[in-house]
């Protein structure tokens, strides 16, 4: 999860979890 704030966009591409976060 760390690392998906770091690289949100990174990770939204393959994970659809993270965008959702993201967004």
């Amino acid at each position: 999860q760390m690392i998906a704030l770091d690289g949100g966009q990174h990770l939204a591409w393959e994970t659809p979890d993270v965008h959702g976060l993201d967004e």
